[in-house]
């Protein structure tokens, strides 16, 4: 096998930003060489043929030029900017409103925002001062979705002021950081606010301290052997998560405890799509029996605990690997028998109790009574983790519940008719629990799939995958398995082997070579499925690359090659290998920048260069560039701010600093891009991919050789303005990006 000729004279080619190098650049140049002095060039398999073996030949010993390896010199110490919290707020507490006002450049950057991408609790915007630059809210208390919480001392109402910024005019963009800012107002509760006393409705002690107790509700992850709660809530899919519902009962009767409802969701509202339903039906495990897993109630050991175990799954669909788990707890004295609507029942082949009353689990494949609402919860939060909306029935009966002092509905206003003692009443104190958590808690590795066999032949690639892929018992389906999105050709059920047949071309392989071995690459996809008829899936997805390895020095022909001879000096110069890269640099261009992290606002600093060893001197341009959210330069949303063959129109199109800065070397030129992301979207990457150029650095610059600004008019990094004048209009035909011999996949 022989190299191909002259790779620096192909289409324009690109490769992203942060592929599998985080600053990737597929490089193109313009060969400064005519076609007369490259026809001299030597064409491996276009001049070459067979002749019959006349006598000893010397083995052609060419190689493809080796390109030297440039080291990136990274500055050390490099300290990363800290965000702001925006201080453009102010609020004022009414008695019955709140007026909040916030300064139109919020993040004090000289940025200002519009008054449709900022409310409060939903409210928008009811007024605007022009000449502060400042916009107005005012409301009542109880409105824009404000939370009231009461203390011991103070009522609390707490509203969220929300700006989401927009897309800039004309793009997919903006520059603008989103912010989310608590806006609370503080009242006391212990003022008098009335001339007249209250007259306390007198119940014996005891029998308001019962209606008035308090009981703590519990949900927590646990160790394998439930000594200690669990320090990580990060599991593998098929891991087994350990779980305790508690009741703390203090002065209480001796309660037993129920989970009587439990739902999955990827936020942390319950009534968000997609949600899974694991237990229901009063205290029902269904997810056994719903997708064959080993979830289950464990045997109670203690009336106020109950430990169960459920199954690591993630949902199928969606873009978030986080689970928020949301529960109904009952309590009930633990003298009274379990019944239909009080149980805690686990599937394995038939409907089996915790408490060894299986009778009560009759009705778990039919309906054991009423479901209620999934609702807020005195007891349980939205923000944990692991969270738990806790709910109990109480033991007591109406005409006994009755007996609590109720303090603002039972009490009445009557005339002052002398000293009266202040009313010292108090909601009841929760004791706080100190959780223990286990020491030295070490988390599990993923394991690498090594379930796959591959046999490489003269022109295929032959390759066999078990079905249990993962080592652990669970059956993968075919059809969530992939060769380069070529399907399985065959199974074998005795074995449950999965095969993949198909020609080294085939498959969207990749083909490298290398000084000595051709390397045919492909990647092994495994995609899971969703179980049938829920959301959800419990096997990891996978890719595995496949290759195979060809010497290419082998003699594979009983014939000799004839080469044909031409000078050295003229195949040197038209196997030149020109080294194009891309460098997001320091400030000062001094070192290549060690993060690729930034804040919205500020300036990349982007030089682009071109090595060109043995060439004669060149200058480099950059052609165009694109944004996008992934490696796939065809993939959408994406932004074009370099275009036209070198005209930067992000700073035309969004009013943006962007710019290429004055050239200094003709084979380096920087530029400074202000930092963007797209408004559409879940990710906060972005790739950028851009097609540079290379000329001979004594030709001038032209229409389509340039390196154009936008600043009240087009400029010229090089000075010549003038064939600027293109960029308005067209400056000649764009090639597409295509894929490049010098990186990407």
């Amino acid at each position: 096998m022989g190299p191909k000729s002259d790779p620096a004279s192909r289409s324009p080619a690109l490769s992203p930003l942060g592929l599998w190098n985080p600053l990737q650049v597929a490089s193109q140049f313009q060969s400064p060489l005519g076609h007369d002095f490259k026809s001299l060039a030597q064409v491996p398999f276009g001049l070459q043929e067979k002749q019959l073996l006349q006598g000893p030949v010397k083995p052609l010993d060419w190689r493809y030029p080796t390109v030297p390896e440039v080291q990136s010199e990274l500055v050390e110490n490099f300290p990363m900017r800290q965000p702001v919290t925006p201080g453009s707020i102010a609020v004022q507490c009414g008695e019955n409103r709140v007026l909040v006002e916030v300064q139109q450049d919020l993040f004090s950057n000289g940025q200002l925002i519009q008054p449709t991408g900022l409310s409060l609790g939903g409210c928008p915007v009811v007024g605007q001062d022009p000449e502060s630059r400042v916009l107005i809210f005012e409301y009542e208390l109880q409105d824009c979705n404000s939370v009231l919480m009461m203390n011991e001392d103070e009522l609390v109402y707490t509203f969220s002021l929300t700006y989401t910024p927009e897309a800039l005019a004309g793009t997919p963009i903006t520059r603008s950081d989103g912010a989310i800012v608590g806006v609370q107002c503080h009242y006391q509760r212990l003022q008098n606010v009335s001339s007249d006393a209250l007259r306390p409705t007198w119940f014996p002690y005891a029998s308001t301290k019962a209606g008035e107790e308090v009981l703590l509700f519990s949900l927590k992850i646990m160790m394998d052997d439930w000594s200690y709660q669990r320090p990580s809530y990060t599991y593998f899919l098929g891991g087994v998560i350990n779980i305790e519902a508690s009741v703390k009962q203090y002065n209480h009767v001796p309660l037993r405890v129920f989970v009587d409802r439990c739902v999955a969701t990827q936020v942390p509202d319950v009534n968000s799509l997609p949600r899974f339903s694991f237990i229901e039906n009063h205290g029902c495990f269904v997810d056994a029996k719903t997708t064959v897993s080993s979830s289950r109630f464990m045997p109670r050991s203690q009336v106020d605990k109950l430990q169960f175990q459920l199954e690591a799954f993630m949902f199928r669909e969606g873009n978030s690997p986080s689970i928020y788990i949301t529960c109904i707890l009952k309590a009930t004295i633990a003298s009274a028998p379990s019944d239909a609507q009080r149980k805690s029942c686990s599937f394995a082949n038939g409907w089996s109790a915790a408490d060894g009353n299986d009778q009560v689990c009759g009705c778990c494949d039919s309906t054991c009574g009423p479901d209620g609402e999934f609702a807020a919860s005195p007891y349980g939060g939205l923000w944990n983790p692991l969270q738990v909306a806790s709910q109990f029935q109480s033991p007591l009966g109406h005409d006994f519940k009755s007996l609590a002092q109720e303090p603002f509905g039972l009490q009445e206003k009557q005339l002052l008719q002398g000293p009266v003692k202040p009313l010292d009443w108090r909601y009841p104190i929760v004791p706080e629990v100190q959780r223990e958590l286990a020491v030295d808690f070490q988390l599990r590795q993923p394991v690498t799939p090594s379930s796959v066999a591959v046999q490489c032949g003269e022109n295929r690639v032959l390759v066999e995958v078990q079905q249990d892929f993962f080592s652990n018992g669970q059956l993968i389906q075919p059809t969530g398995l992939s060769l380069g999105g070529c399907p399985v050709v065959g199974q074998d059920p005795q074995s449950r082997v999965l095969i993949f047949d198909y020609e080294l071309q085939n498959c969207i392989s990749l083909l490298m070579m290398n000084e000595d071995e051709l390397v045919y690459t492909f990647s092994l996809t495994y995609t899971p499925e969703a179980l049938a008829g829920i959301p959800i899936t419990r096997a990891d997805g996978a890719i595995v690359g496949v290759q195979c390895h060809y010497q290419r020095l082998q003699n594979v022909s009983s014939d000799a090659l004839r080469p044909t001879w031409f000078p050295y000096a003229s195949t040197k110069a038209g196997e030149e290998v020109l080294q194009f890269s891309l460098k997001i640099m320091m400030d000062d261009w001094s070192y290549q920048r060690p993060s690729y992290s930034y804040f919205l606002g500020d300036v990349i600093n982007i030089e682009a260069s071109v090595y060109q060893y043995n060439h004669v001197p060149l200058r480099v341009f950059v052609d165009r560039c694109v944004a996008t959210q992934v490696p796939d330069v065809n993939s959408l949303p994406r932004y074009s701010f370099i275009e036209n063959h070198g005209c930067f129109v992000d700073a035309k199109t969004t009013a943006s600093s962007s710019r290429f800065m004055p050239r200094s070397q003709v084979d380096k030129i920087h530029f400074q891009l202000e930092a963007f992301m797209f408004h559409e979207g879940n990710s906060l990457s972005i790739y950028i991919t851009c097609i540079l150029k290379a000329t001979i650095a004594s030709a001038p610059s032209d229409a389509q050789r340039k390196s154009c600004s936008f600043a009240n008019g087009w400029i010229a990094a090089d000075g010549n303005d003038q064939v600027c004048g293109c960029c308005d209009s067209t400056c000649g035909p764009d090639g597409e990006f295509a894929a490049s011999p010098y990186g990407g996949w």
